[in-house]
C-alpha cells in the first residue's frame, strides 16, 4: 500500500531530485549524519528518558538527565557526523543540547502540567479527502511518530513535538504546520470523545511553546491539499533538482547532478583538472561568451557610425570589398515608458475618450499604429501626441556585392 510520512513530502518539496534518490531509488548513505540531526536524536532520547521515569512516578534530578544525554552523545558519535557550519565545534552544539534540556526541566518540573498518554507514538492512518479533491482511487497512508502525547487536566490532548532548530516560526507558519495536523486526523480518530486536541511545539533553543488548533474542516482542506501533493508525486518523471542553501546539508549532494560535477574535479591535481573534458568546455564557454560581448559592442559602435554616415552623406547603401550594406531610415513615435506616471496620465486620457476598446489594452505598439494612421480624432490624436516624441531609426541588411558569388 502506498505509505507517505510527513518528511516524505518535505523532501519532495525541498528538492524532487533528493526525494527520488532516497525514495525511489532507496539509496543509502552509510555512517552519514548531521550535526543538527544528529543533537535533535540525542535530544528526543532524554525527554523520552525523562517522560517514561514520570510514567513510573519517579521524576529524575536535572543531573541525571544531562548524564543521559552526555552518554547517549558519546555512546552514538561516528565519524560520519557533519559540521557544515564550520564556525561551531561538535561540542558547542553538545553544550546547546545541554542548554536545552536544563531550561525545559526547570520549565516544566516536576511535570505535573499533563499526563502522558504515549512517548515516541508510532501511528498509521489510511488519508481519505473530500470529494473531488486529491483524485486518488486506490488508498493512501500516512505514516508517523509522535514525539509525546499527553492529556491535560481539562481534558484537552496534546500532540506534542520537540524541535532543536535555531528558526523560530511566526504564527503563520505554526498554523499551517503540516505534520502535527496530519497527526491530529489519526489522533481523533483514537479518541472521538476529545472535545480539544491541541498542537504543540516545544522549541527548545529558545525555550518557547507554540501552540495551534484546527478545525474539521481545516482538517478536511489539508487531506485534499496533500493528496493533490501525492499525487503530484506520483505523476512526476523528471524529479528535478532545487538548488538552495540546503543542499549543503544534503547527504547526496556529491551524486546530485547539479553538484556532482564539482565533487569529482575538485580534488583532481591541477594538470588533471585543466584537462577535465567539463573544465574545458565551461572554460570555452565562458572566453567565448565574454568574446560575444566585446563583438556586440564593436558591432553596435560601427552601426552607429554607419548610420551617421549615411544620414550626413544622404545614403542608402554603401559597398564593401565584397559585401554591400543597404540602409533604411526612418522616423518612429517614441512614448513614455510603462513605468513613467506620463504613460499612466495618456492611458486615462485614452480611456475616457472611450477608444479602450480599439487596443483592449494601451501597448506602444498599438499606439505606433494607430498614430502613423492618424485614424483617431484629430483632438485626440493632437493630445496624444503631447505624450510623444519622435525617436530615429534605422535598419541595416547585410548582402553579396551584385555581381559576386
Amino acid at each position: 500500500m502506498p505509505t507517505y510520512s510527513h518528511s516524505k513530502l518535505s523532501a519532495f518539496e525541498s528538492c524532487p531530485r533528493k526525494y527520488k534518490f532516497k525514495y525511489i531509488d532507496k539509496i543509502k548513505v552509510e555512517g552519514y549524519d548531521t550535526i543538527e540531526a544528529f543533537l535533535g536524536s540525542r535530544v528526543h532520547e532524554a525527554l523520552e528518558k525523562l517522560y517514561r521515569d514520570v510514567l513510573m512516578t519517579k521524576i529524575p534530578a536535572l543531573e541525571e538527565i544531562l548524564q543521559f544525554f552526555d552518554t547517549d552523545w558519546e555512546r552514538n558519535w561516528h565519524s560520519g557526523v557533519e559540521i557544515v557550519r564550520k564556525e561551531y565545534s561538535a561540542e558547542d552544539y553538545r553544550n546547546l543540547g545541554r542548554s536545552c534540556l536544563r531550561s525545559f526541566y526547570q520549565r516544566y518540573h516536576p511535570f505535573d502540567q499533563d499526563r502522558t498518554l504515549g512517548l515516541e507514538q508510532s501511528i498509521t492512518f489510511p488519508l481519505i479527502g473530500p470529494p473531488g479533491r486529491g483524485k486518488k482511487t486506490s488508498p493512501v497512508y500516512i505514516r508517523g511518530y509522535i514525539d509525546r502525547l499527553a492529556i491535560t487536566p481539562e481534558g484537552a490532548i496534546e500532540i506534542q513535538d520537540y524541535k532543536t532548530s535555531r528558526h523560530l516560526p511566526s504564527r503563520s507558519e505554526v498554523d499551517a504546520d503540516r505534520q502535527l495536523a496530519l497527526y491530529q486526523i489519526a489522533v481523533t480518530k483514537r479518541f472521538p470523545e476529545a472535545k480539544k486536541i491541541r498542537l504543540v511545539w516545544h522549541y527548545l533553543v529558545y525555550d518557547q511553546r507554540l501552540v495551534s488548533t484546527r478545525t474539521s474542516e481545516d482538517l478536511e482542506v489539508l487531506k485534499g491539499e496533500t493528496l493533490e501533493l501525492i499525487n503530484e508525486i506520483e505523476s512526476q518523471t523528471e524529479f528535478a533538482p532545487t538548488e538552495t542553501a540546503l543542499c549543503n546539508w544534503c547527504e547526496y549532494i556529491d551524486i546530485c547532478p547539479a553538484h556532482r560535477h564539482l565533487f569529482e574535479v575538485e580534488k583532481l591535481p591541477p594538470e588533471k583538472f585543466k584537462h577535465n573534458d567539463g573544465v574545458k568546455l565551461v572554460d570555452s564557454y565562458a572566453q567565448l561568451t565574454e568574446k560575444k560581448r566585446e563583438v556586440e559592442r564593436e558591432l553596435e559602435e560601427t552601426r552607429e557610425q554607419i548610420i551617421k554616415l549615411a544620414r550626413e552623406k544622404n545614403l542608402t547603401r554603401l559597398v564593401g570589398s565584397d559585401r554591400q550594406l543597404r540602409i533604411s531610415l526612418f522616423e518612429d513615435y517614441h512614448f513614455p515608458p510603462a513605468n513613467d506616471p506620463q504613460w499612466q496620465v495618456l492611458e486615462e486620457m485614452i480611456r475616457g475618450a472611450g477608444k479602450w476598446e480599439e487596443i483592449t489594452s494601451v501597448s506602444h505598439p498599438k499606439l505606433k499604429s494607430i498614430m502613423k494612421k492618424k485614424s483617431w480624432p484629430e483632438e485626440l490624436w493632437s493630445k496624444v501626441k503631447e505624450f510623444t516624441g519622435i525617436k530615429e531609426g534605422a535598419r541595416l541588411y547585410l548582402s553579396r556585392k551584385r555581381g559576386e558569388k
